[in-house]
């Protein structure tokens, strides 16, 4: 009996120990886990603002052509079966294709669009279709407006109106600007180069005055 006692007794000291062991472990696996995660988003920011000061400004300001444009927006559209998702993947891979030089000549006509198209109207239909007009959101909507190609971006300069807000529904958060710095990062390690003025800036200065 004795015997037997002191056996489970042992048993359960040993597992007591073990389940305080795995309890610590746990514990100090948590906590190396929220150091190193706590660790890996200091050096992200710190990457960043590394990145960011060393950001050049554009000094390139010539533009791709009108036509080149459009059919790499169009072949991308019609491949896509007008999935927006799926059209932000193949103009991806056509942008690997491109060099860096017309990287930047197409960023340079997408900031042409972003000109044309920035007005009050463009402000409040984002408003209403994004439910705020921050930069990330007016980037949204004239993406989304681009990739619905030539003739839809046209008719939207004159009328914004004609987008409803069914129609955005299937826009992802991200954007042709998103994917194309993406794009122009793998290829240089570097920020895309800043073009002079955000002409959404502007306009959405001229929205509150």
């Amino acid at each position: 009996m004795s015997i037997e006692l002191n056996y489970f007794t042992i048993q359960s000291i040993v597992w007591t120990s073990l389940i305080g062991w795995g309890g610590y472990s746990y514990y100090q696996k948590k906590k190396e886990k929220k150091e190193f995660i706590d660790w890996k988003d200091n050096s992200r920011k710190k990457d960043l603002q590394d990145l960011l000061s060393k950001r050049k400004v554009r000094t390139i300001n010539t533009k791709m052509s009108s036509k080149k444009f459009w059919v790499l927006i169009e072949n991308s559209l019609n491949e896509s079966n007008n999935d927006y998702k799926v059209q932000l993947d193949l103009l991806r891979k056509t942008f690997c294709s491109l060099t860096v030089n017309e990287l930047l000549l197409f960023d340079n006509y997408l900031n042409k669009c972003r000109q044309d198209i920035c007005s009050r109207d463009f402000i409040n239909a984002c408003q209403v279709i994004m439910g705020n007009t921050i930069t990330k959101s007016l980037d949204i909507l004239l993406s989304w407006i681009i990739c619905k190609g030539h003739k839809y971006y046209s008719k939207s300069l004159s009328d914004i109106q004609h987008i409803s807000q069914l129609d955005i529904l299937s826009a992802e958060e991200v954007s042709l600007f998103d994917v194309l710095s993406d794009v122009y990062f793998y290829k240089t390690g570097e920020l895309i180069s800043e073009p002079n003025t955000n002409p959404c800036n502007q306009a959405k200065v001229l929205l509150n005055t």
